[in-house]
């Protein structure tokens, strides 16, 4: 069988969110599938717009 993504969980489960990310940057951990590497991704997207990870994984 096929492997899931690690980030499909948390990439469904904020789909899922009635109230905008930056509302809860405190609380991301929270989130069903949020650890510690998702929330730094997170958070670097919150704040420059971008993503050097989501770069260095698109330019392989």
């Amino acid at each position: 069988k096929g492997r899931t993504s690690p980030y499909g969980y948390a990439a469904y489960s904020i789909s899922q969110l009635k109230e905008p990310l930056s509302s809860i940057k405190r609380e991301l951990k929270r989130i069903n599938g949020v650890g510690k590497v998702t929330e730094s991704i997170i958070l670097e997207i919150l704040k420059t717009r971008s993503s050097s990870y989501y770069k260095k994984l698109f330019n392989e």
